[in-house]
């Protein structure tokens, strides 16, 4: 892989360093890992919906004694472009909550905290399409299609941008001070929000971002390609030790009693330079996932890939309507579009030509490479006519008396061949709703629909447990894919009061 590379004095604490013998040694740098406290510098939410009725509440806790600058991004299921994203300014302690329900123009999101924000006030915004289509003559058009839905279900990442470290926010007229509560409410968000605002000239296109702010020997400093906000001036990295965010998210639907949470995936060691950027285009659209080494890289990704890889994953299926009891999964990929976005001269593309030297690429294949996925977005055309990235997967479905059964998807055949009436799907966006059956949990506008009932023998209880592997020679090489997944189990009784839902971590293998 050719990445551009962003040297800071943190990025380089991976360098050669003399011994006292004279002999080079080289830095441990930790690398991205599952955190095993459930806190950390890098969240992932695995879905967000505001379909059929469901809203979703988001809470984020900073259990540190240190001000934090946190990134938040909210990404549409399809292809992972943004919709919607803002700063949060956390001060020690501070806890974050918001909701996200549905509105004719899609997700919208209410708040009732008051933690500083940049923008000042987000509580009431919604999300926007202009990073998937050519509205406001953004030129971002994926060929995924421009509709609104797109965006009403997805996932959720939270980035630890920058630390200030403990005392920083009795330090007069900085950003930990203004952002500090006093009985309850912050000193001065609004001069939170300006701190956020680039000192940089505007951005040009086909301008590489990384140009801004360069020494007179023309190396890029570490102040490149953020934007130059007053506010990276009160932060510094994180250090390995700083784990200082802890996530959960809840899914209700509205009238019905049906509802489930589970904890954020969380991710230790993640940063490793100040990633504080102002919260203006294009420099709100860093840091990302990929971007630990550098802003405007993608130097990151497979450190982070490797943190969330797996072969396999498995959970429960049901599909009673005698019970009432139903399942859905969601497997979510947070990198794929590093991988399949074809639109290498999009700045709103995951894998944009201005996150690999600026260069245009032409045949398709822009770095870091399709593996271990295997189709670029949009590459063939999906079943419902728009545009979709499949996956080979092989699901093997279990019911409880120990019968089985095993079905293989392309994305286009189905082997070995399943009876006319039931539906087996591949998985084909970013973020995938796995619907056992006719029925639905979420009521996803585009669910992969697989049938275990319709393979697994009569005599069988249409519950039981299954196994989605990944089969493709690039995932198989590469010992598996980046995935997040979970169940929702819910059982409608027909009367609210009976009505359950429960959300279940998925295993790997």
């Amino acid at each position: 892989m050719s990445f551009k590379r962003l040297f800071t004095t943190t990025a380089l604490s991976g360098a050669v360093i003399a011994s006292l013998s004279g002999a080079p040694v080289m830095a441990q740098v930790p690398a991205p890992q599952i955190s095993p406290t459930n806190t950390g510098q890098a969240l992932i939410f695995p879905y967000y919906t505001v379909n059929d009725g469901w809203v979703t509440t988001l809470n984020v806790m900073n259990t540190s004694p240190n001000t934090l600058a946190v990134k938040v991004r909210f990404r549409e299921k399809k292809n992972s472009r943004d919709v919607l994203d803002f700063n949060i300014v956390m001060s020690p302690y501070d806890a974050w909550a918001g909701v996200v329900q549905n509105s004719p123009d899609g997700p919208q999101l209410f708040t009732p905290d008051n933690s500083c924000t940049s923008p000042l006030n987000i509580n009431g915004v919604t999300g926007n399409r202009i990073a998937y289509t050519n509205i406001e003559n953004s030129n971002s058009s994926d060929g995924g299609g421009n509709e609104v839905q797109r965006m009403r279900d997805g996932y959720v990442e939270m980035l630890v941008m920058g630390v200030a470290r403990p005392g920083a926010e009795n330090v007069q007229n900085t950003v930990p001070y203004w952002a500090k509560h006093v009985n309850g409410t912050p000193r001065d968000c609004a001069s939170v929000d300006r701190a956020f605002v680039a000192t940089e000239a505007t951005w040009s296109p086909n301008t590489d971002p990384l140009s801004y702010n360069q020494n007179p020997q023309n190396l890029l400093n570490p102040l490149a390609g953020s934007g130059n906000p007053l506010a990276r001036d009160h932060f510094e990295a994180p250090t390995p030790s700083d784990v200082p965010l802890k996530g959960n998210v809840t899914w209700l639907k509205l009238g019905t009693g049906a509802g489930a949470g589970s904890s954020a995936i969380t991710i230790a060691d993640w940063s490793r330079t100040n990633f504080v950027t102002a919260q203006q285009f294009p420099w709100f659209l860093e840091p990302t996932v990929a971007s630990s080494l550098g802003l405007w890289t993608i130097e990151g990704i497979e450190a982070f890939e490797d943190a969330i890889t797996w072969s396999a994953t498995t959970n429960e299926w049901a599909n009673n309507p005698e019970s009432g009891a139903q399942v859905d999964w969601v497997i979510n990929f947070p990198t794929k579009a590093y991988h399949v976005d074809r639109f290498n001269d999009q700045i709103q593309a995951a894998v944009s030509k201005y996150r690999n030297n600026n260069i245009d690429i032409t045949d398709n294949s822009p770095a870091p490479g399709i593996a271990p996925f295997e189709w670029r977005f949009g590459a063939q055309q999906g079943r419902d006519g728009l545009n979709d990235s499949p996956i080979t997967v092989q699901y093997t479905f279990f019911d409880r008396e120990e019968n089985s059964e095993v079905i293989e998807t392309d994305g286009t055949t189905v082997s070995p061949a399943p009876p006319p009436d039931v539906r087996i799907e591949t998985l084909r966006f970013e973020t995938n709703v796995v619907q056992f059956g006719a029925r639905s949990v979420f009521s996803s506008s585009k669910p992969s629909i697989v049938d275990p009932v319709g393979v697994l023998p009569e005599s069988s209880v249409p519950a039981g447990w299954a196994r989605v592997q990944f089969v493709n020679p690039n995932a198989v090489a590469a010992g598996g894919l980046p995935v997040t997944a979970f169940a929702i189990k819910a059982r409608t009784a027909g009367e609210t009061m009976s009505n359950y839902g429960q959300a279940m971590q998925n295993s790997y293998e």
